[in-house]
């Protein structure tokens, strides 16, 4: 089935395909194009809506929005819309996506307000705004896992912007590459309660917090990398404005023009574990404004300004890194050389039970 050319009118939603709160659509093996509405140009829902194996291309108003209702994807495809996001949930809705791309939409791609999404296996490349804008406060969910967000532009959070008090956002074993943000959070801009896991954020750009800045709410990061992330200012890797953990994590090769090449803390508090930081380009690895560090124990840094003084630290020590690469796992990671000082030197007590790999700890000769 093509459905082309709707246009309900002024003002009015829906360009293809408009449902009421107790409808049930299931469409499949179809394409939405060219449709135009003031919202959802191709469809705009309110009950229950599912589509598999489709494809949703060049509407106006956006590709999808569901409005409190329930809307299911699977396999699908949405690129080229305009006027609107690719996607939009909103209204204490839910979305369930899996296993689709959602690329060159022109005011972003994926939508999440005050509602829940549940995204997984897809690629969210190359749109014109955040690839995943989550808002909202207590209400809003939001879960992505083994995705690509790639190479998306935005003022802040390029990537993913996850906002607003009490907004949950949880990131598995995904990769955030290549996203530019003019302001701040290339790879991500959060301030609402974030958990990243088995992640790599790797050559992202911002003027601030290149990799991710993090200001609100609290952050944890675990068995994640951030590789080669630029920041025209400060926190090259990280820019960390609130309350937040690293542990069993890399950051290597990161810059910033500024101060914090790895990592900036301003006015708060950075808990670090077992956790590498190296190779600073420009600016050292770690700065602050009237901000802390606090070691857990357990990290390296390749210099001696993230002043780590814990059990188990090493300073001015090269964790003898190999170049970015698929290792196994879902997502790229910094294999440890032969001679590295950093093998075996982790603290096994305290660390997850698999690396980033998804590989049981400890691993060693």
């Amino acid at each position: 089935m093509t459905i082309r050319h709707g246009n309900p009118g002024p003002g009015a939603n829906g360009g293809g395909i408009l449902t009421e709160l107790t409808a049930r659509l299931t469409i499949s093996n179809s394409q939405l194009i060219s449709n135009s509405a003031l919202s959802g140009g191709a469809i705009y829902g309110v009950g229950r809506v599912t589509l598999h194996h489709s494809l949703v291309e060049d509407n106006s108003g956006g590709g999808l929005t569901n409005s409190g209702g329930l809307l299911t994807l699977n396999d699908v495809t949405v690129r080229n819309n305009r006027g609107g996001y690719g996607v939009r949930n909103q209204e204490i809705g839910a979305l369930f996506y899996t296993d689709g791309v959602v690329e060159n939409n022109q005011s972003g791609g994926i939508y999440n307000g005050r509602a829940s999404a549940n995204l997984s296996h897809l690629k969210i490349a190359s749109n014109g705004g955040s690839g995943v804008y989550s808002t909202g406060e207590v209400l809003t969910r939001l879960t992505i896992s083994q995705s690509q967000i790639l190479s998306n532009t935005a003022a802040s959070g390029a990537g993913i912007s996850s906002q607003g008090v009490g907004a949950r956002a949880t990131i598995l074993d995904t990769q955030i590459s290549h996203n530019m943000a003019a302001n701040a959070g290339g790879g991500i801009f959060n301030n609402g309660i974030m958990e990243i896991s088995g992640s790599t954020l790797d050559h992202n750009a911002a003027a601030a917090g290149g990799g991710l800045q993090h200001f609100g709410g609290a952050l944890t990061l675990t068995n994640s990398t951030l590789s080669q992330n630029s920041a025209g200012d400060n926190g090259g890797g990280l820019y960390i404005g609130a309350s937040a953990t690293v542990k069993s994590s890399t950051l290597y090769a990161n810059r910033a023009e500024g101060s914090g090449s790895a990592i900036f803390v301003d006015e708060s508090e950075l808990i670090m574990g077992n956790t590498i930081v190296a190779r600073a380009d420009m600016a050292a690895n770690c700065a602050n404004s009237s901000g802390v560090i606090n070691s857990a124990g357990y990290n390296l840094d390749s210099g001696s300004s993230c002043s780590f003084s814990a059990t188990g630290d090493q300073s001015n020590s090269d964790p003898k890194l190999a170049a970015l690469a698929h290792n196994g796992g879902a997502t790229p990671t910094h294999a440890l050389l032969s001679g590295s000082p950093a093998i075996d030197q982790g603290d096994a007590t305290s660390c997850p039970a698999t690396d980033q790999r998804g590989l049981a700890r400890p691993q060693g000769p």
